[in-house]
């Protein structure tokens, strides 16, 4: 098991980091736009979706990267001040539950909005009108990205439990 775990961290990681270069292009477009609107007084039609789109992608592709680094925001207070053991109990009681709903939710109700999307031929609706499916297919791929990785935790926090063994929480 802790083979697979291997494996989704490596695609998760790899993922991650591919996909942090699309703030290159949300940045580009951002520059290039400021540029033709107060330099050349000709502003563009395409950068501010290009911007949104761009950006959506990255977050939702990121996510499973974040889990996988345990960078995601929290509140710690209380459970930084637990031994290792309990930590481990709290990811994988609550932590781990937590994130399969979520991701598999997210990952059902935007697969429906990809295929419809696709089914539609959907664009945008500005004058630029850029094909939205693209987009909207990433929330489904970074959903189940998420849910692996949550699985792939989920994995190692039971074999970390069996090493820790019996003892206090």
């Amino acid at each position: 098991m802790l083979r697979f775990s291997d494996v989704i961290d490596k695609i998760n990681d790899l993922i991650g980091k591919i996909v942090s270069y699309v703030l290159i292009i949300t940045v580009a477009a951002c520059v290039i736009e400021v540029a033709a609107r107060y330099i050349f007084n000709s502003p563009t039609t395409w950068s501010f979706e290009v911007e949104m789109f761009s950006c959506g992608i990255l977050y939702v592709l990121v996510g499973a990267y974040v889990l996988l680094h345990k960078n995601h925001v929290s509140v710690d207070m209380i459970y930084l001040k637990l031994g290792k053991r309990a930590k481990t109990i709290i990811n994988l009681v609550i932590v781990f539950p937590l994130i399969l709903i979520m991701s598999g939710g997210l990952a059902y109700i935007g697969f429906e909005y990809a295929v419809t999307s696709i089914a539609l031929r959907e664009t945008s609706y500005t004058a630029w009108a850029p094909p939205i499916w693209p987009v909207k297919l990433m929330l489904p791929v970074g959903s189940v990205l998420l849910g692996l990785q949550a699985i792939s935790n989920f994995i190692r926090d039971l074999n970390d439990l069996k090493k820790l063994g019996g003892g206090p929480v």
